[in-house]
């Protein structure tokens, strides 16, 4: 049941990333076209962007996966998330601009390309953070707790119950 949840709940993360992705990517190409157009023209193609968001969101999702956040995070910091999220962002925008340098695709914009990634890290932090306080929520409320058991009595099992007990926000209890 524990397992089916926590697959229900990555689900559920992984849908919002993708989401959060997709209205980034056209937030890029609304801000380019709104307040870059006069420096640098118009998109050359807009149907060929179809084809970079085609790309640039699987890539993005996989990244998300590939630095471990649809992994639980219930003993990470959120600092530690926006880190892992800003190391997506610089790892997804270089593999972005080589991908657009390497297929030739002139016409697209390397403004889209970065504005695209930049829009990504608040958008995506906001929605973690969002996801963190209805966690806590649930937790508050007795739901998402995990039962755990602490085998040992030696002061390493103290040390372990003692951090889980000061650490109510983890969603777990000491059964035992």
């Amino acid at each position: 049941m524990l397992k089916q949840r926590a697959k229900i709940v990555a689900w559920g993360v992984s849908f919002a990333d993708f989401l959060s992705v997709a209205v980034a990517f056209y937030a890029a190409l609304f801000i380019r076209e709104a307040y870059f157009v006069d420096r640098v023209g118009p998109l050359l193609r807009s149907d060929g962007y179809l084809g970079l968001f085609a790309f640039a969101v699987p890539l993005w999702i996989g990244l998300l996966y590939a630095f471990g956040l649809y992994a639980s995070q219930r003993t990470h910091t959120f600092s530690t998330e926006a880190q892992r999220i800003f190391a997506v962002f610089a790892c997804g925008t270089l593999v972005l601009m080589a991908g657009v340098f390497v297929a030739k695709a002139e016409f697209v914009s390397r403004i889209v390309v970065v504005l695209f990634g930049a829009a990504t890290v608040p958008i995506l932090i906001v929605e973690r953070l969002l996801f963190r306080l209805l966690a806590r929520t649930a937790r508050r409320r007795r739901y998402n707790f995990r039962n755990i058991v602490v085998v040992g009595t030696g002061g390493r099992a103290r040390e372990i119950a003692g951090r889980i007990a000061q650490n109510p926000q983890w969603g777990m209890r000491i059964a035992g």
